[in-house]
């Protein structure tokens, strides 16, 4: 059965954000009381955490086009059979 979630235009762009902010890069996380030395985490790691490490650049965008043009088609659709 189908999610809400597959069919927000809010998902998929903000899946694409995160990838393409995220991926390579390294992070410098606040240090914990008395600890000795930085601690790092990576852009992959940020992404796992909000479950995102399936995201895909292309792949969000490829859905955000084939949604905008259903519904334009879909608004046509209407337009043209209206019975007014």
């Amino acid at each position: 059965m189908i999610t809400t979630q597959y069919i927000s235009f809010v998902r998929w762009a903000f899946e694409g954000l995160a990838y393409n902010e995220f991926t390579g890069q390294e992070f410098l996380v606040l240090p914990v009381k008395n600890a000795t030395h930085p601690v790092y985490t990576s852009g992959t790691t940020v992404l796992a955490s909000q479950n995102l490490q399936d995201a895909r650049h292309w792949k969000s965008e490829l859905i955000l086009l084939a949604m905008i043009a259903g519904w334009r088609i879909l608004g046509y659709l209407a337009l043209r059979f209206n019975k007014t």
